[in-house]
């Protein structure tokens, strides 16, 4: 089965705390785990490296969209499939994010234009990897609706470093 990775940035010279990872699905059906990773070096012929994996429950709910490749089909319902409860620093740098439920039937990721990405640039200017074992990876313009939650690490304040950098009972 192919595995779809989509390229996200983080900007924030602190890092981020990843707290959820979430993709937009359409066929969602019977889904209570996910399959998720969080890859560095993708690269034309390279899976990379996995810094982060895992399988966790669920959380499935509705986008209020729907889209039917067909007028005269009725229109598939899109859901948001997460895994949450998650606790992973990521520095400042280039990540791939794969999200993939495990359901009865085939699940579609949605695609999207960009709408509602987080940070600069918006989206991932188009590049993803396909994996199906071979390292394939594509750049067609084609972005996939998925990503990350949680918070830009505070800078430390004035006296966090001073506590951090000064300890006046060492001797």
């Amino acid at each position: 089965a192919a595995i779809m990775f989509e390229k996200f940035v983080v900007t924030d010279p602190a890092g981020w705390n990843v707290s959820s990872v979430w993709s937009n699905n359409f066929n969602v059906s019977g889904v209570g785990q996910v399959n998720w990773s969080i890859r560095t070096g993708v690269a034309p012929g390279n899976g990379g490296t996995i810094l982060f994996n895992g399988t966790s429950d669920a959380t499935v709910m509705g986008t209020g969209r729907s889209y039917s490749p067909d007028p005269e089909d009725p229109p598939n319902d899109e859901f948001t499939i997460a895994a949450s409860g998650l606790n992973l620093f990521l520095p400042p740098g280039e990540y791939w994010l794969n999200v993939t439920p495990f359901a009865d039937t085939d699940v579609l990721i949605s695609s999207t234009g960009g709408q509602n990405a987080i940070g600069a640039p918006s989206g991932s200017n188009g590049l993803w990897w396909w994996s199906t074992g071979s390292h394939d990876y594509d750049d067609t313009g084609v972005l996939f609706s998925m990503g990350v939650a949680g918070s830009v690490v505070p800078e430390p304040g004035i006296a966090a470093l001073l506590m951090n950098c000064f300890d006046p009972f060492t001797t």
